[in-house]
């Protein structure tokens, strides 16, 4: 902390309340800015794409039900992945589907991101097929793992054969660049809502599309003014609800954990009852954070 004191640091507007002490699978961003100044940006670091979205479900559902629901609810996951990520039927026989997307304002960074979770994932483990340290040296080259690809290959060892990993439990740091986004703001979250009105699966009509914030720079002000670019858009999908997502850290079992989330289409009732919760609570921007 001695060392952020020295610097220019500002908290992302999209920044968790709690303090960060013993909280799990979080990363910390400093984002240097052009004019000098750092921005500090908390991202949800989850490793499994599928167990991500697993958690992404959890908050939602969660919430969903201490929000929505006068008295408790539990639920089943009738299925995954068949078609969409999953079909949840609640105790009081409501049924519906969950769909989780992503957008990013920086393809470059993004991609690290995947790679970063590629190669912590597989650290976790003592031995790795031979075209997994193949890939992964070409993502992170290095001249000790070239070394070792090159024995290997000498002694014509199979792409499949599994080897010792050499990067078993080891860190490897990364830098990362923020490029300018090649499109805008509301030119993405639309391109994230039509990718999915375009696929041919059924009950759309009964399906809920959560959009996972996994933007570096982009702040509150800058989601609401896409918003208000985008106009009726939310109204016209055919999605019964739409919400922007935002994670922070979150427990394996997604308990103990802090996030956003932006309501862009949901039921008039729903609208009522989150008013009556902000005006409550003295909320008086458009994000609810749950914790």
């Amino acid at each position: 902390m001695k060392v952020f004191n020295k610097l220019n640091i500002r908290n992302s507007s999209f920044f968790p309340i709690n303090d960060l002490k013993n909280k799990a699978n979080y990363k910390e961003y400093l984002i240097v800015e052009r004019d000098g100044k750092v921005l500090r940006r908390i991202f949800l670091n989850i490793f499994n794409p599928e167990h991500r979205e697993y958690l992404i479900f959890i908050h939602y559902i969660s919430r969903r039900i201490k929000f929505f629901y006068k008295s408790q609810v539990s639920f089943n996951i009738l299925s995954r992945d068949d078609p969409w990520d999953f079909k949840v039927k609640l105790n009081n026989n409501e049924t519906f589907n969950v769909e989780v997307t992503s957008i990013s304002d920086n393809q470059w960074n993004f991609e690290m991101l995947k790679n970063e979770e590629r190669i912590t994932t597989q650290s976790n483990k003592e031995k790795i097929p031979f075209h997994e340290l193949i890939k992964i040296n070409k993502i992170f080259p290095d001249a000790t793992f070239e070394a070792i690809i090159n024995d290997y290959r000498k002694k014509k060892t199979t792409s499949k054969a599994i080897i010792p990993n050499p990067f078993y439990a080891k860190a490897i740091s990364t830098l990362g660049r923020i490029d300018l986004p090649k499109k805008k703001l509301s030119e993405m979250i639309d391109m994230a809502i039509t990718k999915k009105e375009e696929k041919k699966h059924l009950e759309k009509e009964n399906t809920i599309l959560l959009i996972d914030n996994r933007t570096f720079t982009l702040e509150i002000d800058d989601f609401q003014k896409a918003f208000q670019e985008l106009g009726d858009r939310f109204e016209l999908s055919p999605f019964i609800e739409i919400w922007l997502y935002t994670g922070y850290y979150s427990s394996d079992d997604g308990n103990e954990a802090e996030y956003s989330f932006i309501p862009l289409k949901i039921t008039e009732v729903q609208s009522k009852m989150l008013k009556i919760m902000a005006d409550k609570n003295g909320i008086n921007d458009k994000r609810i954070t749950y914790t």
